[in-house]
């Protein structure tokens, strides 16, 4: 019996099982690391290698949604990723945390036990630990906004509607900012003598958000002095939220040196 299956039982209840979504990076490194090697890495590579990524190598948390005469809703959470869970429009949420204990050598079969229960407040945050921890999320009030923010690899933000499990209120263009700004990411942690002069490319880009992702993957590896005469050359940018990030952020390296 799963994990989840088994927390379920705990709760005596019948729930369905949801997957949601974060893109995990394995097959995707592997496809980038390819395109570099060949030297023929280009905006729309990267764009295609994110969109075509199989469901089941997406994930960060399964919830379990099940419904009780007294409350609107309760969430079984078990987290794949280390995460920091943001919850908002719920009012008042009672958190019930529950450890898997090994009950035999077999890691399907284990006792689920009760640890603790907090209160948390509109907008507070709950740390997610992945593996053999879950949390129940309680609340009364339809509508709850949950934001995930993965602290393995690299952070990203996620919200979902805690009432179905899927992303919520996010545009066509928040996705593909989100998508975008995964893959300037991902593109800092190879070798920087490939990864450098491709995200170099990209701060050149006609679209203001794939300028300032590419800008700031570029500064997490590029040396002091190269991430400062990048900054300085975007000081005149035609989009005023990159001349005010700029401006901030020259200032901080400034401040940093003195």
């Amino acid at each position: 019996m799963g994990l989840l299956s088994n927390i379920n039982n705990v709760f005596s209840s019948e729930s369905i099982e949801l997957v949601s979504s974060c893109a995990n990076d394995t097959w995707l490194s592997k496809y980038l690391k390819e395109k570099i090697k060949n030297s023929s890495l280009s905006l729309g590579d990267v764009k295609r290698a994110i969109d075509t990524l199989d469901e089941n190598e997406k994930f960060v948390l399964r919830t379990s949604v099940i419904s009780t005469e007294d409350l609107k809703s309760s969430l079984v959470l078990l987290a794949e990723r280390d995460c920091l869970l943001s919850l908002f429009g719920g009012a008042q949420v009672q958190v019930d945390y529950y450890s898997a204990i090994d009950s035999s050598k077999n890691n399907y079969d284990r006792i689920v036990k009760k640890t603790d229960t907090r209160i948390y407040s509109d907008g507070e945050s709950i740390k997610l630990k992945k593996g053999k921890s879950f949390y129940r999320i309680q609340y009364k009030i339809s509508g709850l906004i949950m934001s995930l923010l993965s602290k393995e690899s690299m952070p990203e933000t996620f919200k979902y509607n805690a009432d179905t499990g899927k992303l919520a209120n996010v545009s066509a263009s928040e996705m593909l900012h989100s998508k975008l700004d995964f893959a300037c990411n991902l593109l800092a942690r190879f070798p920087r003598k490939n990864s450098l002069p491709t995200l170099k490319r990209l701060v050149q880009h006609d679209v203001h958000f794939v300028r300032w992702s590419a800008t700031q993957a570029y500064a997490k590896i590029a040396e002091t002095s190269e991430t400062k005469l990048l900054l300085t050359n975007l000081v005149n940018d035609p989009h005023p939220h990159i001349r005010n990030a700029v401006s901030y952020s020259l200032a901080n390296l400034f401040s940093e040196q003195q």
